[in-house]
């Protein structure tokens, strides 16, 4: 009897009759009026048929939409191959095996692939995906398949391991490019498509909503520069989806899909998309002059507590509190100073930390931008021109064309001379020799390094493939290990 009720529940559910049974009236015998009783032809009266009809024509019209969609992205979707230098996973075992019976697999045959997605965002060949997906790529070994079948080999045209974002290109003319939504104007349940090559699985489109907005999810390459502002999905999303669009029901791009939530590593619903506007962003830096230019506010932020709603009297608002100003930075020359409340940004509510991070994200020096703030018992209003964010005390250790994957600058701890590192790309040449975030290189094969120039120039002597050995200080303990440099890209 309970395999039968779910039976009739779901084929109501499915046919749409669930609403039209909540204007049925039942008698005080459990009997349903004479309104909506079937005759002995088991013919339903003409309101019913009606009511069915109805619905069939939405339903069609919804399946339309989903279609249409589907049409208009599918050319603009890519896949992505990129053979990696290392033996699949699977594999490995038995190719220790093979190799004591004195057998050898052809390595070639065996490598791992990195697989994922791309959309084309111009007409002359340009391709946006994740950076993860080509990090570990060699020289031409990237290879793009269009939706027709056709595979190219793509130069990394730039690249941004901060937001997660690579720039292809492939050099063919007259490709379809995607549209870009607004992704200030996405709203959490609202349709979307997600668009890309899981497992492998070329122009697969799956569908869900917007789970939320500004989800924190910390990238893998940059811990401290890190998105803190995905969309959450629960479109299924699996590996090979990653540098995929998501897409909504207008076909145009609201996000780059880039990682999922999971123990098992495949989709339970929790998927997370870089927004468009931060992609649009990217992509114009990198197509101007390959280099991101981060604008610059100064200020350090906390998020508000309980005690601070008390103490400044901030009631029901919402916002973030500045928890230091840098001397000289458009910040304090425009006037705003430590313990104000940044309410809103561009008239944008600014209720996280996460918000205010994701609006400096895209923005470029020089913008101007209306911040809204709290201070005493007032709302202020300022117009701050963003400046430029420098790095000048960090040197990226990429001397062609070799590259250790870090970016340090010169100790100044007394007795510990040698280079700081400040960032490690992951999966670079210094994490997997085991490198972490300020250790101290002080030697490279026996030559002191004392200095950024003197590690730049061991570096730029040798070729991708080089094997040195690394001394180093991590805290008060001297380490050393082996490092294999890889290429510049």
């Amino acid at each position: 009897m309970r395999i039968s009720i779910w039976a009739m529940f779901v084929t109501l559910l499915c046919s749409g009759t669930i609403g039209n049974a909540q204007a049925d009236t039942v008698n005080s015998k459990n009997t349903v009026n004479s309104k909506n009783t079937v005759n002995s032809k088991n013919t339903v009266n003409s309101k019913n048929t009606e009511k069915s009809i109805g619905n069939a024509d939405l339903i069609k019209s919804l399946n339309n939409i989903f279609i249409d969609v589907n049409k208009k992205v599918q050319p603009t979707s890519v896949s992505i191959d990129v053979p990696l230098d290392k033996l699949n996973k699977r594999i490995e075992f038995w190719a220790e095996y093979w190799k004591r019976k004195g057998k050898k697999l052809d390595a070639d045959e065996y490598k791992s692939h990195a697989i994922g997605s791309g959309v084309i965002v111009r007409e002359d060949g340009y391709i946006i995906t994740n950076f993860h997906v080509v990090d570990e790529s060699d020289e031409d070994s990237i290879k793009v398949t269009l939706p027709s079948g056709e595979i190219y080999y793509a130069d990394i045209a730039g690249k941004d391991p901060t937001t997660d974002l690579a720039l292809l290109r492939i050099y063919i003319d007259g490709l379809p490019a995607v549209e870009f939504a607004n992704s200030d104007e996405v709203e959490v349940g609202q349709w979307v498509l997600a668009v890309g090559s899981p497992m492998g699985l070329d122009k697969t489109i799956t569908s869900g909503i917007i789970s939320a907005k500004g989800r924190g999810y910390t990238s893998e390459y940059d811990k401290e520069f890190r998105i803190r502002n995905y969309l959450q999905t629960d479109a299924p999303i699996n590996p090979g989806n990653s540098g995929g669009g998501l897409f909504d029901l207008y076909g145009n791009l609201v996000g780059i899909n880039t990682a999922i939530y999971s123990k098992t590593g495949y989709s339970v619903g929790y998927g997370f998309a870089i927004q468009s506007n931060l992609v649009k962003s990217v992509m114009e830096d990198l197509l101007e002059d390959r280099v991101i230019d981060r604008a610059y506010f100064g200020i350090n932020i906390r998020e508000v507590e309980e005690k601070d709603k008390v103490e400044k009297k901030l009631a029901d608002m919402t916002g973030i509190i500045i928890d230091g100003v840098d001397t000289l930075s458009p910040a304090f020359s425009t006037g705003l100073l430590e313990e104000d409340v940044i309410l809103t940004i561009d008239g944008e509510v600014i209720s996280e930390s996460s918000m205010l991070q994701d609006e400096m994200a895209i923005k470029r020096p020089g913008d101007t931008v209306t911040v809204t703030i709290w201070r005493g018992s007032k709302e202020y209003e300022y117009k701050v021109v963003l400046g430029k964010a420098e790095l000048d005390e960090l040197d990226e250790i990429e001397v062609k064309p070799a590259s250790m994957n870090i970016m340090a600058f010169e100790s100044d701890i007394k007795d510990k001379p040698g280079v700081l590192i400040r960032r490690i790309m992951p999966y670079g040449a210094a994490e997997k020799a085991g490198l972490e975030v300020d250790d101290i290189i002080f030697e490279i094969d026996n030559q002191k390094i004392n200095s950024i120039e003197a590690l730049s120039s061991i570096v730029s002597e040798l070729k991708p493939g080089d094997k040195v050995r690394i001394k180093y200080y991590r805290q008060d303990i001297i380490n050393e290990a082996g490092l294999i440099l890889h290429s510049f890209r």
